[in-house]
């Protein structure tokens, strides 16, 4: 069974800069008070599904691109959040 995501994974190259063009398309997310992330996470879900390559796993493009959807402070909430594992 890894080996077969191996392969899927691997074979994902070809898709390259194409399914990642979604990029532009990705609603952006500051945290501001007025924000609604449920909209954010709806949207940003709705624009994944469309780009889907038939050959990428569910949830190959929308863990390549959501760091992408993320601005400012959010963004470092992100990536500078410690991770705690149980």
């Amino acid at each position: 069974m890894f080996e077969v995501q191996i392969k899927q994974i691997l074979s994902l190259r070809s898709f390259g800069h194409k399914s990642m063009m979604v990029i532009f398309f990705l609603p952006n997310y500051h945290g501001f008070a007025g924000e609604h992330p449920h909209r954010h996470l709806k949207e940003f879900y709705v624009i994944c599904s469309i780009v889907r390559p038939h050959n990428a796993p569910k949830d190959y493009i929308k863990m390549k691109t959501f760091p992408f959807s993320l601005v400012d402070t959010i963004k470092d909430w992100l990536y500078f959040n410690p991770v705690q594992l149980e």
